[in-house]
């Protein structure tokens, strides 16, 4: 099902998702209705067209990207978000207040928190979301790459603008100064020949002869 979450398949299921706060919104009475929220998921799957399994695994997928960039800077060149991500941050900002830190320390407390997932107990079984997340990640550091190269051949291309416009400043210059020496060079030659109608220069040339 990678295919099949296209940008604008992740949008409509976004906006599916908000619309059904019993998915999501812990204070409200239906969210502890199993008849409520598997309606609720199944309204979702028909107007996708996919199954109810696959949207329940693409929502808890996406919620767990999504927590995870809350936690953490970001992870873009230069410590920004990525276009995905901002995405993520923006669209999803309707799960925020009501997503959980998931403690770690025993059986009991996991299972207490348990009521944070879609199902009780499915957000203890990760397994079939890795490969998803998987791919996700791998888009992700795509779209990184694809951001980071143009900047990269914009500064090099700079750099060798800078280079082409000093080179040319230089050989300006030299022939600037090419040009001053060969006529100082011309006016010392004329200030050294002697006057042709000097008489002293006229009997060496008589004697030259």
């Amino acid at each position: 099902m990678a295919g099949f979450w296209t940008n604008q398949k992740e949008e409509e299921l976004v906006c599916l998702w908000e619309e059904r706060p019993e998915l999501y919104a812990v204070g409200v009475a239906a969210y502890t209705n199993r008849d409520a929220r598997g309606n609720a998921v199944r309204s979702m799957a028909t107007a996708l067209g996919i199954s109810e399994a696959e949207v329940k695994k693409k929502m808890e997928s996406m919620r767990t990207q999504y927590s995870r960039y809350l936690k953490s800077p970001p992870s873009g060149s230069g410590g920004y978000h990525t276009p995905r991500q901002e995405w993520f941050l923006r669209r999803l900002k309707f799960l925020e207040m009501h997503i959980k830190k998931r403690p770690s320390t025993s059986n009991l407390d996991l299972q207490n928190d348990s009521t944070t997932s879609l199902e009780e107990g499915e957000g203890d079984d990760r397994g079939e979301d890795k490969e998803q997340e998987k791919e996700e990640e791998e888009q992700e550091r795509e779209e990184e790459e694809k951001e980071v190269e143009p900047k990269v051949e914009k500064r090099h291309r700079k750099r060798r603008n800078s280079s082409d416009s000093a080179q040319a400043q230089d050989l300006a210059i030299l022939g600037a100064i090419n040009e001053t020496l060969k006529v100082l060079t011309e006016k010392h030659q004329q200030n050294q020949q002697p006057p042709k109608n000097d008489g002293i220069y006229s009997f060496c040339q008589y004697i030259e002869q």
